[in-house]
């Protein structure tokens, strides 16, 4: 499912991505918040919803050898 997300068209900081609802989520050792189309804004109802997100694949790293990976 990840690979159909197109993670360049989230907004800067997003981490998680809810397929359900279409909404883009900033989740991390701070409160949860979600993007409304204009700011990240508190996401109170993050526990109802989590469950339906899922997380921005972490970048793969480069050795040096190569071209380095996209994005």
């Amino acid at each position: 499912m990840s690979e159909q997300i197109d993670w360049s068209k989230a907004p800067e900081g997003a981490t998680h991505y809810n397929h359900t609802r279409f909404d883009w989520y900033k989740v991390g050792s701070h409160e949860p918040f979600f993007w409304n189309g204009r700011a990240w804004a508190p996401a109170w109802f993050w526990d109802d919803r989590k469950h339906d997100c899922i997380q921005r694949p972490t970048t793969p790293s480069w050795s040096g050898e190569g071209l380095p990976p996209v994005g």
